[in-house]
């Protein structure tokens, strides 16, 4: 797992495809952990290794296909609550990812830590992000 979120943090955007790619077989044939891929993600970026922003450019790529969306939306909720003590650069554009893979998929259960956020008076880029997956999950099917 650690490779294909390393491949999604790639510098190049083709390789970012390439990642999304991948992402996308693995979760049409079912053999993609969202729990461990967000672990990978939330360990790689704390330790400065991974660019979040390219994780997030990766993951809309392949929140495109529906039958990734879901597990893509649940990546970016869980590694987004691990990161948001944190709050490393980028971190808004998991919750936008997040919120455009809901449309499709539903919106995956939402830590109390992203719900308090969405709920603050908090003028933030990251804030704003936040109540946007929130309204997602006010209009869109439960995942």
């Amino acid at each position: 797992m650690g490779r294909l979120v390393a491949g999604l943090s790639g510098h190049a955007a083709e390789v970012r495809l390439a990642a999304a790619e991948a992402w996308t077989r693995f979760a049409l044939s079912e053999r993609l952990d969202p729990a461990l891929a967000a672990e990978a993600i939330s360990l790689g970026v704390g330790a400065g290794v991974l660019t979040l922003s390219r994780i997030a450019d990766g993951l809309g790529y392949a929140a495109a296909e529906p039958a990734a969306a879901a597990g893509v939306a649940r990546v970016c909720v869980s590694a987004a609550a691990a990161l948001l003590t944190a709050r490393p650069a980028g971190l808004h554009q998991l919750l936008e990812v997040a919120a455009r893979a809901s449309a499709a998929a539903g919106v995956p259960e939402l830590p109390g830590s992203i719900t308090d956020l969405a709920a603050s008076t908090n003028g933030s880029g990251l804030a704003e992000a936040a109540r946007r997956l929130a309204r997602a999950r006010d209009v869109a099917p439960r995942a």
